[in-house]
């Protein structure tokens, strides 16, 4: 009887350890988690704000192409969407219902300069995936470059998107950083979560 009353004692004392240690475990992963999101806001929400800043320059140097000219490195596809090399730092995709005007490719010039800031970005956060900028015509700068622009439909629209109408004012008058639904990534990566903020 005394063992038996013991040996009860002690299940349930290693029960009440186990229940315990899984408790911190999990308090401590969720924490984690929450800093990881937390992070995540902060660093898009300033990639935002520095690609305004530089879309506010726009006009002047950085979209002469000197660093990287957007009308010597996009090329038509045989649907007349415009892409570039894979050796670039970003995948452009130009959607074969919009013109590749002059403005559209300063604009570019200077979106390029995201080429110094993203790809850190995507380096030392290893939840994040890739980032792209998809502007109000629907042409996409995506990083990394992984081939993402040749595996889009021609006529592909990325303000369609839920993660491009989550950071519209008519959706987020506010103009904060804004989290997706879970879903399928198309890469095959597995579920994803994405968090957009206007530009």
């Amino acid at each position: 009887l005394l063992i038996n009353s013991l040996s009860n004692r002690v299940e349930v004392s290693v029960n009440l350890l186990a229940e315990e240690q899984l408790i911190n475990t999990v308090s401590s992963e969720a924490n984690a988690a929450n800093n990881a999101f937390e992070s995540t806001i902060s660093q898009v929400a300033s990639l935002g704000d520095q690609l305004q800043a530089l879309q506010q320059d726009g006009n002047t140097s950085l979209a002469n192409g000197t660093y990287w000219n957007s009308i010597q490195e996009m090329f038509s596809l045989s649907e007349g969407q415009y892409v570039n090399t894979i050796f670039d730092p970003a995948s452009v995709f130009i959607p074969s219902t919009v013109n590749f005007t002059d403005t559209l490719a300063r604009e570019l010039n200077v979106t390029a300069y995201l080429d110094f800031s993203f790809p850190f970005v995507i380096e030392n956060n290893p939840q994040v995936l890739a980032i792209y900028y998809t502007n109000i015509n629907g042409v996409i700068t995506h990083y990394p470059n992984n081939g993402f622009s040749r595996e889009l439909p021609h006529d592909y629209n990325g303000t369609e998107q839920p993660t491009f109408k989550a950071a519209t004012p008519q959706q987020n008058p506010e103009k904060e950083p804004r989290w997706s639904f879970l879903r399928q990534d198309p890469d095959g990566e597995g579920l994803i979560i994405s968090v957009s903020t206007p530009v």
